[in-house]
């Protein structure tokens, strides 16, 4: 340390200027003091390692980069350790096209699947082509549910397979329905008769053990279902708008028709390919 008052240099344990005599400071001495310097230093460190540590575990300082920064620098190099002239972008260049996400886009496939469809759509004509006239008046509001899809069924097995028949015990005629529920909506609905007051409710009545057609018998007539227009909405997801009616087999008059539209599906365990998922009444 030096004398303040006249620079004289002294050792650190001195209390006095031995050459003009002035006193020295504790502080001074102490400041002076090699390991006062070496402690102030070592807390020092210790407090920065400490703000680091603090600052990396609390994810406020990312050291990451550093590691980039190299690999990026190294692949710059070359062999020598020379770095490597970057390459500069062509004027003019097209800049890589981005991945477009798929969207489907609805789309008329009536050509397509018609013919497809049919072995489908026959099976739908019978009861809805019977249905229209109940309709077609607005006396009798159109509902689609486990019922209305059993009595489907039911008449499909009277008018193609003649299989439901007067006395056939009850769990005969509920086992054929619902294999015939099975081929045309799969898993979508589940057999449910139920007998009720309006239609199609009471097309069938229980009696006894078995059941009995119960709605007015239309003979002469003749079953018609025509395709208007199928729209695929998703993959694998159509609409079908379709028109139903009877005609007089006598000379082909038409009677009361009524259009409906029904959504199927593709499923690959359907007898027919596709099963109905969904049916309402066309406006």
């Amino acid at each position: 340390m030096y004398c303040k008052k006249c620079g004289t240099e002294l050792r650190e344990e001195d209390k006095f200027c031995y050459y003009c005599g002035r006193r020295t400071g504790v502080i001074q001495r102490a400041l002076s003091s090699k390991a006062f310097v070496g402690s102030v230093i070592a807390v020092l460190v210790v407090a920065v390692a400490a703000l680091l540590t603090y600052f990396i575990w609390t994810g406020k300082l990312n050291l990451s980069f550093s590691s980039q920064n190299q690999v990026s620098d190294s692949s710059n190099q070359g062999e020598n350790g020379e770095e490597k002239p970057k390459e500069k972008e062509k004027a003019g260049s097209t800049p890589k096209p981005t991945a477009t996400p798929y969207v489907f886009q609805p789309s008329d496939v009536t050509k397509e699947k018609k013919a497809e469809m049919k072995p489908l759509t026959d099976r739908l004509m019978p009861f809805l082509a019977y249905s229209a006239s109940f309709y077609a008046d607005g006396s009798h509001a159109f509902r689609w549910d486990n019922a209305s899809a059993t009595t489907m069924a039911l008449y499909n097995l009277e008018h193609y397979d003649k299989s439901v028949k007067y006395g056939d015990p009850m769990e005969t005629i509920e086992k054929k329905a619902k294999r015939e529920m099975k081929k045309i909506f799969g898993g979508n609905y589940k057999y449910k008769f139920k007998y009720e007051g309006t239609y199609p409710g009471y097309v069938y009545r229980p009696t006894g053990n078995t059941m009995v057609f119960n709605s007015t018998r239309i003979p002469g007539k003749d079953y018609h279902l025509k395709v208007k227009n199928i729209t695929e909405y998703e993959e694998g997801k159509y609409r079908l708008v379709v028109e139903a009616y009877l005609s007089l087999q006598a000379d082909g008059t038409k009677g009361d028709s009524q259009k409906y539209t029904v959504t199927a599906e593709q499923d690959a365990e359907s007898t027919f390919g596709y099963v109905v998922s969904k049916i309402k009444l066309s406006k």
